[in-house]
């Protein structure tokens, strides 16, 4: 009789965490579709200043828009621009499609399902002493922690990156004469 009202006892308590957990998340869906995504340009400054923060550079945007993407927020972003800490040429992101992850709560990180960068353009240097600079970022190879690191890591944790009608300039600063040249599409 004891292990019956045991189990009935967390029957009722699984039923009433489901129940609460379903109105949370009902009324954290509703905030978000009512109140966060209709302002979403107005904290442009804040997510400007998170994102750089996140990516340890300086990271600027012209115009935010939000909207639905079947269950999911998504997000618009226009003219995007990257700049590491060491300055240089920053990487330039005419456009941002981005549909965001509910797995964001968990991980207390931005995650999408589907990161679309159209248009970018990102200069990449081989400096002399064989380490890579991608838009004021320096990046050493074989080592795993560098200025890079972090946003690298962030951009291959994504569900699915789709990079169209990319830009690239690549330059090597390696022997007597530099050489350089680019890649389109």
């Amino acid at each position: 009789l004891g292990a019956l009202r045991a189990v009935r006892a967390t029957l009722r308590f699984a039923f009433w965490s489901l129940l609460a957990a379903y109105f949370a998340f009902g009324t954290l869906l509703l905030v978000t579709r009512y109140y966060v995504l209709p302002r979403i340009d107005q904290w442009r400054p804040q997510i400007e200043g998170i994102a750089s923060r996140a990516l340890k550079g300086t990271v600027t945007m012209a115009r935010i828009e939000a909207g639905w993407r079947g269950f999911n927020p998504h997000l618009s972003l226009d003219d995007v621009q990257v700049t590491g800490p060491r300055g240089g040429p920053p990487l330039a992101l005419p456009r941002v499609d981005a549909t965001v992850s509910w797995f964001s709560l968990a991980s207390m990180a931005p995650r999408f399902v589907v990161l679309r960068l159209l248009s970018p353009e990102v200069s990449v240097v081989r400096l002399a002493d064989g380490n890579f600079t991608v838009a004021g970022f320096v990046i050493e190879p074989g080592k795993t922690e560098s200025e890079g690191t972090p946003a690298l890591d962030w951009l291959l944790a994504q569900h699915q990156v789709v990079v169209r009608d990319g830009h690239v300039t690549y330059r090597d600063d390696r022997g007597d004469e530099p050489t350089q040249f680019e890649l389109n599409d």
